[in-house]
């Protein structure tokens, strides 16, 4: 059987993304081959075809005619996770609705990032929009949580329903396993403008002299 397929069956299994760039790495393949063979497994319906960088091998009793793969697993892979470790994070609207601060929910999801060299794009998978944007600090496991917080912060006026007074126990509840010294999170801050210190200072550090 074809060693793309075979290769992708092994080490990634069914409905999971598989990347171009990461099949043309692992494979040692020429590009323009391993364009045809997947060219030609996708013709066959053997793979599904997300874009012509991204593909998957459909599960087997699925349903559907054309099928998809979930936005959210592509996402994961692509910007959220990087064997295993954390490289990325929801921000915006859909963050600070998972945390009960809004009822809002926004169609464009925004994603932060340490796999883009632009300050901010657009990408798209089938019919859903994603704004990509630059991490403005190296992203970790340890510290991903204290940089979506931040980023709330920033923006907290036209995030949130609630006030900051209020806000703020959510924010302590989800920030309680987060593993980082004041010092690092002092040295985050130099990334973020002037507001976002105040509103730190008032609620968390009081370290800064405003």
């Amino acid at each position: 059987m074809n060693q793309v397929y075979m290769f992708m069956l092994k080490e990634y299994g069914r409905d999971e993304p598989v990347f171009m760039e990461v099949l043309e790495k692992e494979l040692e393949m020429n590009r323009e081959e391993l364009e045809k063979q997947l060219q030609q497994l996708s013709g066959a319906g053997k793979i599904g075809k997300v874009n012509e960088t991204i593909y998957f091998i459909p599960r087997i009793h699925s349903i559907l005619k054309n099928p998809t793969l979930s936005v959210d697993k592509i996402i994961r892979e692509k910007y959220i996770l990087d064997k295993g470790e954390i490289i990325g994070y929801k921000s915006g609207v859909n963050f600070a609705n998972e945390l009960g601060l809004t009822s809002q929910t926004a169609s464009r999801s925004i994603i932060v990032t340490n796999n883009t060299d632009l300050p901010e794009k657009e990408v798209s998978f089938y019919n859903k929009i994603l704004s990509i944007r630059k991490a403005k600090h190296k992203i970790n496991s340890e510290n991903y949580r204290i940089f979506q917080i931040l980023d709330l912060l920033t923006d907290f006026d036209k995030l949130s329903e609630e006030p900051i007074e209020k806000a703020k126990y959510k924010f302590f509840e989800y920030l309680v396993d987060t593993n980082v010294s004041l010092e690092e999170v002092i040295v985050y801050l130099e990334c973020y403008p002037d507001k976002t210190k105040r509103v730190v200072n008032k609620i968390f550090l009081k370290v800064y002299d405003f």
